[in-house]
């Protein structure tokens, strides 16, 4: 196994979260 493949994998884990409330925010601010 690669360990570019974990580091992807911990990444996109961690950011899904973020992204998440990103696109909740950009959903729920600018327009109504």
């Amino acid at each position: 196994m690669s360990p570019l493949v974990g580091i992807g994998d911990t990444l996109s884990t961690a950011a899904g979260p973020m992204i998440a409330r990103l696109n909740l925010i950009f959903a729920g601010g600018p327009r109504p």
